[in-house]
């Protein structure tokens, strides 16, 4: 096997024991008693949202549209970012800066992405009542798959 193919294949086996060390940290902060948020909080606003009554979505969806609007070319820069990765990890021969450089751009529309859907949050929530806001934390903290993470302490 040549050297390329032993680095593609040692990188991959590192990315996912990376991954599988940060689900398992992750999993266990989950169970430490203390509230856990989605990676994303936007998405909890998602799922409480369609439990909204329908008067209430109709008069948040304004923000949500405008939040469309600014994230999809973030969307599509996350697009290629990750049809660049999967082309420099192809790549024959390898080359390292390709990858580093595709990897650079998806954090860039990452963070983009992100920065767009807080900025929707904080304008959703100042629009909702001190119940929907309560509604919102439980939803950020409910893990989409059905597992319960411990309830949110209100206390601070």
């Amino acid at each position: 096997m040549s050297n390329t193919r032993w680095l593609t294949i040692t990188l991959v086996a590192s990315l996912g024991l990376n991954l599988a060390l940060v689900g398992f940290i992750a999993g266990k902060a989950s169970h430490s008693g203390v509230a856990s948020l989605a990676p994303d909080p936007f998405l909890g606003a998602f799922r409480m949202l369609r439990e909204l009554p329908e008067a209430r979505r109709d008069a948040l969806r304004p923000v949500l549209r405008e939040h469309f609007k600014e994230i999809r070319p973030d969307l599509k820069r996350l697009r290629a970012a990750h049809q660049d990765i999967g082309r420099a990890l192809a790549a024959e021969p390898y080359a390292p800066e390709p990858l580093a450089a595709a990897l650079a751009q998806f954090r860039v529309a990452l963070v983009a992405g992100q920065e767009h859907s807080h900025r929707a949050l904080v304008q959703i929530a100042e629009q909702m009542t001190p119940g929907e806001r309560r509604q919102l934390l439980e939803a950020m903290s409910r893990h989409p798959r059905g597992h319960q993470p411990p309830p949110v302490d209100r206390a601070h």
